[in-house]
């Protein structure tokens, strides 16, 4: 997904998927198709949130005290 955040876990941490709003979501589906497509389960999709992907960045370096790298 072009404009997508993936978090990319370390070995040994799972991630959770991120809730949707839609009212019969699987989020194990979502889950396995965000992993075989991304490499993690936790995608975020800036154009489905309030916020731009630098702001998305900077609270997850402030918040989660996790190291980024972005391509």
């Amino acid at each position: 997904m072009k404009g997508a955040v993936v978090l990319v876990p370390r070995p040994g941490v799972e991630l959770p998927v991120v809730p949707s709003a839609a009212p019969f979501s699987r989020p194990g589906r979502r889950a396995a198709a965000y992993v075989r497509r991304h490499g993690s389960p936790l995608v975020l999709l800036p154009q489905a949130l309030d916020a731009t992907k630098p702001q998305i960045l900077a609270a997850v370096r402030r918040l989660g005290r996790i190291p980024l790298a972005a391509d």
